[in-house]
């Protein structure tokens, strides 16, 4: 489980809000190196990564704890957890902390 903590504006108000995450599927696949004749497809030649997540809960950060609200999650919000997710994941490869749904192929 991952949290993302933002500033998100509710009902006009400026609010500190966690959206707590669920990676359920990590791959990445670094750019070929070897013999362009010799590799599986295109992508592989540029490389990719793939990334799918579940939104859990989103939760306001109050003084006297915390609230759970549904917010709305547009384009720019979605975004940004995405891109999040994408650094974290990351991180984690390079750390030796892969998790079972990531997944970092090399050729």
């Amino acid at each position: 489980m991952e949290t993302i903590h933002k500033q998100i504006e509710i009902d006009g108000v400026i609010q500190d809000v966690e959206i707590r995450v669920e990676v359920t599927h990590y791959m990445h696949v670094p750019a070929w190196e070897g013999n362009p004749y010799n590799c599986p497809s295109d992508l592989d030649y540029t490389g990719y990564t793939e990334l799918s997540y579940n939104i859990v809960d989103t939760v306001i950060l109050t003084d006297d704890g915390e609230q759970s609200v549904n917010i709305p999650i547009d384009s720019q919000l979605e975004s940004e957890i995405y891109s999040e997710l994408l650094v974290r994941a990351a991180s984690y490869r390079d750390q030796g902390l892969d998790d079972e749904p990531l997944v970092y192929v090399k050729y």
